[in-house]
């Protein structure tokens, strides 16, 4: 008797929601031309599906088979390539200790370095203009240089160029402008160290870090050599907004899409500017209490008339949302007149799906009121980062757009109070004539007995 009265409260209580979803029930989806021969298909998603999910989590997405019934599906990282083990070499280098002139000489035998300068003034200053590292042992162009030095400052920020040469005598640009940088702002600290020469694919024996101040702000104290690995990582696609400004070092930003976020860089409007920021992900309502993504240092920075900006940021964790704050925790100066935008990087996700069924097959995607699947391709075949390389796979064809339910499924459906009122009474009604029957079929049976 009890139970039934608890179930029938429950009952009561509880909305009226749809079990299974149908193609109905999301605003949009597209037609799937799939491989017949193939049991799981594999397709790249559209931009058009992150722009129009309403869950975080890309739950609101389905694959319907001819006869609309759900097939398994999941979604996995879209970043194509696995790097190979990094291999860093350790080089030996020495500072480059010239007088005052206008062309520098060097010599080197053995070890030993010599340096002198045409038509310089007979003084017995030096400055220190740079380094030299001896790369003559290797047999590959570095991808990365990676410097790791002493600073008498815990704050500073200095400009180098890269020159590469095998005679020491003609020498040859290989990065005109880079920086180096060691910021902390309270806990965070920014460091950095890596001057990327990946575009390059020139070898040479020696190669000179080039000093633009007039004074150097570290001592070198080591240099690694970053060999180039079998793989790489395709290039993210990327997404530039700029923001609104929401109050005194505070600006929003509408990507247009929940997208999966794997690195940020951020833009300023005015050159020479330097300032410390804290990344969050938002509501639409623009609340400051969102979700703490990444901090660092953002700046620009005029060289030879050309703006040096800062650089790519990889996020810790794949981050999500469509919204996002960025606060620059410098009160004073702030970030300069103009526009400050977000650029954010992206992989889109392969959607891998069981061919269950006959066709059409249709992609669904948008919905405020489905819920995440709990029924998935792993749940069939395990994990697709592990079995798909062993599993024979087709290739799914995207049609043509198509509406299914509307844009209205991507608002969450209001429900007036009349609306409410009248189903609770139906339930109330219902569970009181159960009552009634439970009442009468027990006391039927106690008349029997008696």
């Amino acid at each position: 008797m009890y139970k039934i009265l608890l179930v029938s409260i429950l009952l009561w209580s509880l909305p009226l929601r749809a079990a299974v979803p149908v193609p109905q029930d999301f605003a949009y989806g597209y037609k799937l031309d799939v491989d017949a021969q193939a049991s799981l298909n594999k397709m790249e998603l559209p931009d058009t599906v992150y722009q129009s999910t309403v869950n975080g989590e890309w739950g609101d997405m389905r694959v319907f088979n001819g006869e609309s019934l759900v097939v398994p599906h999941t979604l996995v990282s879209g970043q194509k390539s696995v790097l190979g083990k990094e291999v860093f070499t350790n080089l030996s280098f020495y500072p480059l200790d010239v007088e005052q002139g206008n062309e520098m000489e060097i010599e080197y035998f053995k070890g030993i370095l010599k340096t002198k300068t045409k038509n310089a003034a007979v003084t017995g200053d030096k400055k220190r203009v740079g380094f030299l590292i001896d790369a003559s042992q290797l047999d590959f162009s570095p991808e990365k240089i990676i410097l790791k030095w002493d600073s008498p400052s815990a704050v500073f920020m200095t400009l180098v160029s890269v020159e590469g040469s095998d005679n020491l005598s003609s020498w040859f640009t290989l990065s005109d402008t880079e920086a180096l940088a060691m910021m902390q702002q309270g806990e965070h600290v920014l460091e950095q160290r890596e001057i990327d020469l990946s575009a390059r694919s020139d070898k040479y024996k020696y190669y000179r870090i080039i000093f633009h101040d007039e004074k150097p702000i570290f001592d070198l104290k080591q240099v690694l050599f970053k060999k180039p690995g079998e793989s790489y990582l395709q290039d993210a696609k990327r997404v530039r907004i700029k923001g609104i400004k929401l109050g005194d070092n505070r600006y929003g930003f509408d990507m247009g899409g929940a997208y999966p976020w794997y690195n940020v860089k951020i833009n300023l409007p005015q050159n020479n500017t330097v300032v410390p920021y804290l990344l969050y992900a938002s509501g639409k309502d623009w609340k400051p209490d969102g979700f703490y993504l990444a901090s660092g240092f953002a700046f620009k920075l005029a060289e030879k008339g050309e703006a040096v900006y800062s650089k790519t940021q990889a996020f810790e964790r794949l981050a999500r949302g469509r919204y996002f704050i960025v606060e620059f925790t410098e009160k004073e100066g702030g970030v300069g007149s103009g526009d400050v935008e977000l650029e954010l990087g992206y992989y889109p996700h392969d959607l891998v799906f069981l061919a269950q069924g006959n066709g059409p097959f249709t992609l669904a995607f948008g919905s405020a009121i489905v819920e995440p699947a709990t029924f998935k391709v792993e749940n069939v075949l395990g994990t697709p980062n592990v079995t798909l390389g062993k599993q024979n796979y087709g290739t799914a064809i995207i049609g043509e757009k198509i509406d299914l339910g509307g844009p209205d499924k991507l608002l969450m459906p209001v429900v007036s109070d009349k609306k409410v009122g009248a189903q609770r009474i139906l339930w109330g009604a219902l569970i009181a004539g159960v009552l009634f029957l439970f009442w009468m079929s027990r006391s039927l049976l106690k008349e029997m007995k008696g």
